[in-house]
């Protein structure tokens, strides 16, 4: 594992205070440098007249709260790697927010490992779901909320024999190998589950 990047969306939702912690936390146990990708959006003038001002309002106070969102998360994501003693590279993506999922597809192409805090939101669920189907690389999901930095001391394998949990398996094997315990689920033919072995 040398390299992860992570998502830092600073609208509509910015990622939140502990997201930073657990990207370091992930990183410094993996032995990995990390890209940070924070989101700078640029809005379009309305092209409406009679709404103009009001969608002109809304906008600049969406890209004020923004900027203050990635002054926050840039200090926070340097303050976390500093003290994993990890490699931290930030980097900013500008411009519409739809576009925002098409970077991260990219960018995720040429990374190890990909982290995104997700709540359901719908750019944000469009961000996971591009890295997931267009990367070829993993991705780790964190959900919005989550307090402690994230560490996978308990994993669960779901596992039925085909191409795509082979890959994911080896992608998984550095999580595997420091995991306190490792539990393999197994899919018959019938559609069923049953627990494997312990490890």
């Amino acid at each position: 594992m040398r390299s992860l990047l992570a998502y830092l969306p600073t609208y509509p939702r910015a990622a939140t205070a502990a997201f930073p912690s657990s990207v370091a936390a992930v990183a410094g146990n993996l032995g990995a440098r990390v890209r940070a990708a924070v989101t700078r959006p640029v809005f379009k003038d309305p092209s409406n007249w009679a709404l103009s001002h009001l969608l002109r309002d809304l906008t600049q106070d969406a890209t004020r709260r923004a900027a203050q969102h990635e002054a926050t998360l840039t200090d926070a994501m340097r303050d976390a790697a500093r003290q994993a003693g990890v490699q931290l590279e930030m980097r900013t993506i500008e411009g519409d927010p739809l576009d925002f999922e098409h970077v991260m597809r990219r960018w995720s192409r040429v990374h190890d490992l990909t982290m995104i805090e997700l709540d359901g939101h719908d750019l944000e669920r469009g961000v996971a779901e591009v890295v997931v189907f267009g990367s070829g690389r993993p991705l780790l999901v964190l959900p919005v909320g989550q307090t402690r930095p994230f560490s996978p001391d308990k994993i669960v394998v779901a596992w039925d024999g085909g191409a795509a949990a082979a890959r994911a398996l080896g992608d998984a094997l550095p999580w595997l190998i420091a995991a306190d315990r490792v539990q393999l689920v197994a899919v018959s033919e019938d559609g069923k589950l049953r627990p494997g072995a312990r490890a």
